[in-house]
C-alpha cells in the first residue's frame, strides 16, 4: 500500500515511464494482422460392440414370452417407420412373434456358432475337431443354423425333421428350457428334452435339462425330504419273554355290519370286534360282540 505514490509522478510527464499497457490503436492493429491457423488432428477408434448389446436384451428377461413380445414390438417400430402408410397397430399376432423369435435365434447362432455359418457360406467343410460335425448342420433359407439327418422324406413337420441348433449355455437356451417345463407342468427330463427336440436341438441338451429342473424352486418344494421322528425305546413288556396273552394290548374296530342266519328275512346287525394282540409273539385274538 503506497501512502505517498511513486516518485515519477511527482515529475514532468516527460520524465514519466513508457506504458506496457496496450491502447486502442494498437488493439485494432492486432486484430487486423492475420492470425495462422492451427489444425488439430483427433483419432478415434469404434469397437463394434453390437454383440454385448444383443446379450444385454436377453439378461433383462427372465421370460421367453416376455422376451418375444419385447422383441415384436421393435420390430414393429422399425416397420413402421419405414412406411408412411397401413402402420400396424394392436395386439401382436402369432406372424410377428414368430419373426421375433427367428431374430434372437439368430442372433444367438451368431454369436456362438460365427466362424462355423461363415464356413458354410463359403462353402467350406467345417473342421474335423468341431463338436457338431456329426449333426451335419446347415442353413436353411431364413439364414437358421438347423440340423440334418436321415428324415429327410419323413412325413413329419419341417422343424422336427431339421430342429434348430442351440447352444448349450446361453439364456436363450435356459429360456427355452424353462418354458417347456412350465407348459409341461414342471414334468420331469425326458418328457421336457422329447418335447424341446421337436423344434430345437440342445447341445448337450441332458445336463441343461437336469440343471434347470434340479434349480427350480417349485419342484425343490415338491420334492422336499419329510422329517422322521425319532422312535423311543421299546417298552419292558415287549422285549421280556412272558407266557402268551400275559401281557397284551387291546383296540377297538368296527361299527360292522353281520347278519345272524341266511335268507332274506335276516336281519343285519351293528357288531363291534375287540382285539387283543399279545406283546411276546404277536398272537391275535379277536372277540366279537
Amino acid at each position: 500500500m503506497w501512502l505517498c505514490g511513486p516518485e515519477f509522478l511527482y515529475n514532468e510527464c516527460s520524465f514519466h515511464p513508457e506504458s506496457s499497457v496496450p491502447t486502442l490503436n494498437d488493439s485494432v492493429s492486432t486484430l487486423n494482422d492475420p492470425v495462422p491457423e492451427e489444425r488439430c488432428c483427433v483419432q478415434s477408434t469404434i469397437a463394434a460392440n453390437h454383440l454385448q448389446n444383443s446379450n444385454d436384451l436377453f439378461q433383462k428377461y427372465s421370460s421367453l414370452s416376455k422376451l418375444k413380445g419385447v422383441a415384436a414390438y421393435c420390430l414393429r417400430f422399425v416397420n413402421n417407420c419405414r412406411i408412411s402408410k397401413d402402420k400396424i397397430t394392436g395386439f401382436l399376432n402369432t406372424s410377428e412373434l414368430n419373426t421375433a423369435m427367428n431374430v434372437l435365434i439368430k442372433s444367438v447362432q451368431f454369436i456362438e456358432f460365427n466362424n462355423k455359418i461363415n464356413a458354410l457360406k463359403r462353402n467350406q467343410a467345417l473342421s474335423c475337431r468341431s463338436k457338431i460335425l456329426s449333426l451335419n448342420p446347415f442353413l436353411n433359407n431364413s439364414g437358421i443354423f438347423r440340423v440334418s439327418g436321415r428324415l429327410r422324406h419323413a412325413n413329419i413337420a419341417y422343424g422336427h425333421k431339421h430342429p434348430i441348433l442351440l447352444p448349450k449355455r446361453h439364456i436363450l437356451t435356459n429360456l427355452i428350457v424353462r418354458y417347456y417345463h412350465e407348459i409341461l407342468l414342471y414334468a420331469g427330463p425326458q418328457l421336457v428334452q422329447s418335447s424341446i427336440q421337436e423344434h430345437y436341438w440342445i447341445i448337450g441338451s441332458k445336463d441343461v435339462i437336469r440343471h434347470l429342473i434340479r434349480t427350480c424352486v417349485k419342484c425343490y418344494r415338491i420334492r422336499a425330504s419329510i422329517t422322521n421322528q425319532m422312535m423311543s425305546d421299546l417298552p419292558t413288556t415287549r422285549i421280556s419273554p412272558s407266557p402268551t396273552f400275559l401281557r397284551c394290548g387291546v383296540d377297538y374296530a368296527g361299527p360292522f355290519q353281520i347278519r345272524g342266519s341266511k335268507g332274506r328275512g335276516s336281519k343285519s346287525l351293528k357288531a363291534y370286534i375287540a382285539i387283543f394282540v399279545c406283546f411276546s409273539i404277536r398272537a391275535i385274538h379277536l372277540i366279537c360282540n
